[in-house]
């Protein structure tokens, strides 16, 4: 079952580094741009949300309140 993956890949120090690094540096990158760089804000913020919806994902697939993509009724 695919939920113990995900379990794995929530738990991996290394994956969780990388993660919080991607989403603090998009935050950083939003909050200083230019005070008229809407399109540089814009894609920051749609880069946080994508990551914190993947890591919901993880989440829901681990705790098995989702079918992840490959499991059966997926």
């Amino acid at each position: 079952m695919r939920n113990s993956e995900a379990e794995y890949l929530l738990r991996s120090e290394l994956l969780s580094a990388w993660w919080n690094k991607q989403e603090a540096d998009a935050i950083d990158r939003a909050v200083y741009a230019k005070p008229d760089d809407d399109l540089t804000r814009a894609h920051c913020a749609i880069r946080v949300q994508i990551l914190r919806d993947l890591r919901t994902d993880l989440r829901l697939y681990a705790e098995g309140k989702a079918a992840a993509p490959g499991d059966a009724g997926a």
